[in-house]
């Protein structure tokens, strides 16, 4: 079994050496296009379960740095991760601070949290009505999307556990708006 090198075998550490041992078991030699490791020996063995150690110490490494990056910007008021439906962002790339608007999407949504907050119609009876309009939801999605504090202009995540942070983005509804619905939802269970 022949890999470019032990860290892209595996990021596990003990793992990745426990999956080197199994294989090994079965007369199956990992070795690495770039380390040389001779895995047969008890040191080149050791040699090769630091590797795996390293990446899994590397990839701990890389992943806090980035939960930091992007609880600073969720604290920022910068939305992290896919932008939600009915929003376009105008300066999209890596690095770049970014400019949500909302798009068509976004004003026929719009028109759906008001639907629900000022009538008795049911989520299906929502979703047909915009999907005329030429947005295709569906009811359990709207369902999904009725709750979502960001289009009241706020930041909820689990990166903050406990935080409400207002976002630099524009809402597309105003927080009564959004908690008339919400009172809608629950009083329905």
């Amino acid at each position: 079994n022949i890999v470019y090198s032990y860290d892209r075998f595996s990021r596990t550490g003990t793992n990745g050496a426990y999956i080197s041992e199994q294989l090994k078991k079965q007369g199956i030699i990992t070795l690495s296009a770039t380390q040389e490791v001779d895995s047969t020996t008890a040191s080149g063995s050791f040699q090769q379960n630091l590797y795996y150690l390293f990446s899994q110490f590397d990839n701990e490494l890389r992943r806090n740095k980035s939960v930091t990056g992007m609880r600073e910007k969720i604290l920022r008021g910068e939305w992290v991760g896919v932008i939600p439906l009915g929003y376009t962002n105008l300066n999209p790339g890596k690095g770049k601070k970014q400019k949500l608007v909302i798009n068509e999407q976004g004003k026929i949504l719009k028109q759906a949290f008001i639907l629900k907050a000022t009538t008795d119609l049911t989520h299906q009876e929502i979703s047909d009505r915009i999907a005329k309009k030429g947005l295709k939801v569906t009811a359990k999605k709207l369902s999904v999307y009725f709750r979502k504090p960001f289009y009241c202009g706020l930041i909820v995540s689990s990166h903050t556990p406990g935080k409400v942070i207002q976002g630099n983005h524009p809402p597309l509804i105003s927080k009564e708006i959004f908690l008339k619905v919400n009172s809608r939802l629950n009083k329905r269970g």
